[in-house]
């Protein structure tokens, strides 16, 4: 799965350095390392290259970094959290570059994990999934970087139109808005100023998400603002339940590069047109519009969901796992100078 808390690390690794490498695990190593995938490995690189400040992304990297491995690609150093991760022999993952002086840690984001959302998925307990009003109430997002630049990108303040139970937190555009092909210069800076509103779930978020957001806006040739539908909506529209709280999704999406900003709470599009901008051409969409259709061969949320279901008691064994190396990654660190 492709979380949050992945994003804030890729984002704290891009504050690091001025490019940003991504070593992506086969599913062979993380099945012989962690445990079954629930992503394939391109859905995962797919992921990936989504994310604003990713750079460059290479399949197939060994589960625990060797030399050998990296330096072809000339870099300075290997970033990883504040916590560590072991192999199947219970070997620090990083003791190479560690020992090689080529690791910089950053903070591991808190509360959110892979095997925490199995866990949401796999416990018929759902009373963990807070309302908006529990996780999201301040007036205003704080500063993110967001540039792909690597310059930071504060996420500007609330338009006014906006303020009447909703946020309009914007980021910079985040590839540059070019047209290709034949096209005259005033019709190249009319669609500079096109908008497309999509509003949705995003639970779970997917490759196919990401598939949906690039297609829809050209491969970043049109500015993207997403609408996060609360739990309530969700559980009422869909009738399914919500793995990921409002905050949790809205973070997620915010991390991929094609989305220009976020609307929050979602508002249904007639409402959007009302409150646009003067001069701001806005062409508005529903994510349920889509339907059951897929976007290439990626998984939905809905088929995510439904294979950890099906496969109920390989993830329980996986969860199980889990904790034993996670007590004895806790070990380690408090052995750490």
């Amino acid at each position: 799965l492709f979380h949050y808390g992945h994003a804030n690390a890729l984002r704290q690794s891009k504050g690091l350095a001025d490019e940003l490498i991504v070593g992506c695990h086969s599913d062979l190593e993380i099945q012989s390392n962690k445990g079954p995938t629930v992503l394939t490995q391109s859905e995962r690189c797919e992921l990936l290259n989504g994310c604003r400040w990713v750079d460059q992304v290479v399949p197939d990297a060994p589960y625990s970094t060797q030399l050998e491995f990296i330096k072809p690609f000339e870099i300075d150093f290997v970033a990883h959290g504040d916590d560590i991760t072991t192999d199947s022999a219970g070997l620090d993952s990083y003791r190479f570059v560690k020992e090689a002086g080529l690791y910089k840690e950053f903070q591991r984001t808190r509360s959110i994990s892979t095997t925490d959302t199995l866990s949401r998925i796999l416990s018929p307990d759902r009373s963990f999934t807070r309302t908006l009003h529990s996780t999201f109430q301040a007036p205003k997002l704080p500063p993110s970087s967001s540039s792909v630049e690597g310059s930071p990108g504060p996420i500007e303040e609330p338009s006014p139109r906006f303020r009447d139970g909703h946020l309009l937190a914007m980021v910079r555009p985040p590839i540059d808005l070019h047209l290709k092909g034949d096209k005259s210069d005033e019709l190249k800076e009319a669609q500079k100023n096109w908008t497309i509103y999509l509003h949705g779930p995003f639970d779970l978020f997917s490759a196919e998400d990401l598939k949906l957001f690039e297609q829809i806006t050209e491969n970043g040739r049109f500015n993207l603002l997403v609408g996060i539908w609360t739990n309530k909506d969700i559980e009422e529209k869909l009738k399914q339940p919500v793995v990921w709280n409002f905050q949790e999704r809205a973070l997620t999406v915010l991390q991929c590069k094609f989305v220009t900003g976020l609307v929050l709470p979602a508002i249904p599009s007639n409402q959007l047109l009302k409150k646009g901008s003067e001069g701001q051409s806005y062409f508005t969409i529903s994510h349920s519009a889509f339907g059951n259709s897929r976007i290439g061969d990626y998984q939905s949320t809905l088929r995510i969901f439904e294979l950890i279901k099906r496969q109920h008691q390989l993830y329980l064994d996986r969860q199980a796992n889990k904790l034993l190396k996670a007590k004895l990654e806790s070990e380690l660190e408090k052995q750490q100078p």
